[in-house]
């Protein structure tokens, strides 16, 4: 019995050609306490989107440490501790290329704690 394997040669070939390469190189992690976020790494240094448009890896960087210290913000809500303070106040007075957080404000932690998802909202906007 001659089995005839080009029908699945050319299946194969079709759902190869339709996935698509995002550019991804590899998925990181930032953690801390309890909180691990993950983010993507690209190749050629970011995500192309359009003409003049694209998302660099540092800027994936920045909203994934924002989405740790929301995260550690939760934690810290629940179980108060030193070192998860600590980490969100570094996060806070971090200096950010993408993001920008005014810290010339003279901002309570219990504030900063209370309006996390405002202070370190991690949305990426393309205009």
């Amino acid at each position: 019995m001659k089995l005839n394997i080009f029908p699945y040669l050319l299946l194969s070939l079709i759902i190869a050609s339709c996935q698509k390469d995002n550019g991804v190189d590899r998925i990181e992690t930032v953690t801390f306490s309890s909180c691990a976020i993950k983010y993507s790494v690209y190749k050629n240094g970011g995500l192309f989107l359009y003409e003049g448009h694209s998302i660099p890896n540092e800027m994936e960087y920045e909203s994934a440490k924002r989405k740790l210290a929301i995260c550690l913000c939760e934690e810290y809500l629940s179980h108060p501790s030193d070192s998860v303070k600590s980490m969100i106040l570094d996060i806070y007075h971090s200096e950010e290329q993408y993001f920008h957080i005014d810290t010339s404000l003279s901002i309570e932690f219990d504030s900063i704690v209370s309006n996390r998802n405002i202070i370190f909202n991690p949305e990426i906007i393309i205009d």
